[in-house]
């Protein structure tokens, strides 16, 4: 029996010179077999990763530098990939499982698209003066994409609770320059070591199958221009700062609600740039975000 297919729309820039971009968008197999009235069974799952897989091991030339700069080989997961597809319980925990597994190709332009993101890219590529492939505009034109599209954004979380503070990535480091600094009496210029303990080097390692990490070739390490620590709401985390006077603070924040659009726009970070991350606590200063 044909199975409902989740859309899964991915754009992969396949670099072929420094010169030389394509881009290239896949959908899963657009089969729709009735209304979205049930959820996915693990067969049907699972079928969706194959599928994806493929696609991947198939197009995606920059596995090997991966694995050579990043020290983790992707197409070797498929087997941890596979247990915690099965182990999903729902289409929404299921959605959240291939985003993260898309993440952890750590390409910039490998997404699974929110709603919001497909209308964006929709509008930009039916502009008539963009100069865009009319196969663009087709693909995500095609009614049963959209339909599915409908359903999944259901499943996407772009609501998020954060830590008021935004820190920037300054020679290695990650600097408190923005943000609501002040009123929690936070130095500006105070330079965040670690995350509920966790040194901030391989936390923002951990953020792998969150969100895409540039890479800092002079010092060899994943990095985030702009970090923004996301939460759970009321969740309590540990910052770990060291002032600008090299003296040691610890602060327990409790985080507030906003809309991550509403950060991205306040702050004006793409959708690359903000570390989307469920953490909990370290520090001697406490501070109650309401």
């Amino acid at each position: 029996m044909k199975s409902v297919k989740i859309t899964i729309i991915i754009l992969l820039i396949l670099s072929l010179s420094a010169a030389l971009w394509f881009g290239i968008y896949t959908f899963a197999k657009p089969v729709l077999s009735g209304a979205f009235s049930t959820q996915l069974t693990t067969a049907q799952k699972l079928e969706d990763f194959d599928y994806l897989y493929k696609t991947l091991e198939e197009n995606y030339p920059f596995f090997e530098v991966k694995k050579r700069m990043l020290g983790y080989d992707w197409l070797e997961q498929k087997d941890q990939f596979e247990e915690n597809i099965r182990n999903t319980k729902n289409d929404r925990e299921f959605y959240e499982e291939i985003n993260k597994i898309v993440n952890l190709v750590q390409n910039a332009h490998t997404h699974v698209l929110s709603g919001s993101f497909y209308d964006e890219l929709k509008s930009i590529y039916e502009d008539p003066h963009g100069g865009y492939s009319p196969a663009r505009r087709d693909i995500l034109n095609n009614e049963k994409a959209i339909e599915k599209v409908k359903y999944w954004d259901t499943k996407f979380r772009e609501y998020d609770n954060y830590i008021p503070i935004i820190f920037r990535y300054v020679q290695g480091e990650y600097i408190v320059l923005d943000g609501n600094v002040e009123d929690y009496d936070i130095p500006r210029g105070s330079t965040l070591t670690a995350v509920d303990g966790v040194e901030i080097k391989d936390y923002i390692k951990s953020l792998s199958d969150k969100t895409y990490l540039y890479y800092d070739y002079l010092r060899k390490q994943q990095k985030l221009d702009e970090l923004i620590i996301l939460t759970e709401p009321g969740q309590r985390v540990q910052l770990t700062l060291r002032t600008p006077d090299y003296e040691a603070m610890k602060l327990i924040q409790i985080s507030i609600s906003l809309n991550l659009k509403m950060i991205l726009h306040t702050y004006g970070l793409n959708q690359c740039g903000a570390a989307m991350s469920l953490i909990p606590n370290q520090m001697e200063k406490l501070f109650m975000i309401f």
